[in-house]
């Protein structure tokens, strides 16, 4: 997609799912963002940090901190409350890919802001879906990195062997992707045992192994044969 306008259709697809009946509208540009942050006690900002860590040379949590934030709105679509969610990408390797670390709900003349208001915003789910979301982005761009010489091929063809490689766990997530995709009442586990032949121990381990390598999200808890 690289150089070219993304059509409604497709920006709408490329913003997360999140829980109903929310949904994201947008970033808040810096101006706002940076407004926002300043009453809201940010103490660290990108004037802060050395020249390594603004190019990205130095990967310390504070540069994380600062430069992998964004704000959104986000808005329920049942009772009109609006919501601006700070969301942090990961600083640590035990936090989820995103969390949201500051909620503000903006002033409303006609409305007097309450607690069942701020009840009402499901951080968890938001962070979940949020965070889901970050994994699949990063899943598919390795992913058509490492195929980049096999866009053409079918992705339900029995996988070549090379168990061990990055390029084998990349046609993995791929042919995985695929039956999610063509047969959402399948079990992708049970479709590849199928199509390639292969005991499910097998096709369980090469699935850990590309969700290890990143090039498949986390499995979903309560999932069944993942």
């Amino acid at each position: 997609m690289t150089g070219q306008i993304l059509t409604p259709e497709e920006l709408e697809r490329a913003k997360p799912k999140l829980p109903d009946p929310w949904v994201e509208e947008g970033l808040l540009d810096a101006g706002r963002r940076d407004a926002i942050e300043s009453v809201a006690g940010m103490d660290l900002w990108i004037e802060d940090l050395t020249e390594g860590e603004k190019r990205g040379e130095l990967r310390t949590p504070r540069a994380a901190y600062v430069l992998g934030r964004r704000w959104v709105r986000v808005r329920n679509t049942e009772t009109g409350t609006v919501a601006f969610l700070r969301l942090q990408q990961r600083v640590t390797p035990e936090q989820p890919s995103v969390r949201v670390s500051s909620v503000v709900l903006p002033f409303n003349p006609d409305k007097d802001l309450t607690g069942a208001d701020l009840r009402s915003v499901p951080i968890q789910a938001i962070t979940a879906a949020y965070s889901a979301h970050e994994d699949e982005g990063n899943a598919n761009l390795m992913r058509s990195l490492l195929l980049m010489g096999e866009l053409d091929e079918d992705p339900m063809s029995p996988l070549p062997p090379a168990e061990s490689s990055d390029v084998f766990s990349a046609r993995v997530s791929r042919q995985y992707i695929e039956i999610e995709r063509q047969h959402p009442e399948l079990s992708p586990v049970e479709e590849m045992m199928r199509i390639n032949s292969a005991a499910r121990s097998s096709v369980q381990r090469w699935v850990t192994r590309a969700r290890k390598r990143g090039l498949l999200p986390p499995a979903v808890q309560g999932k069944r044969n993942d």
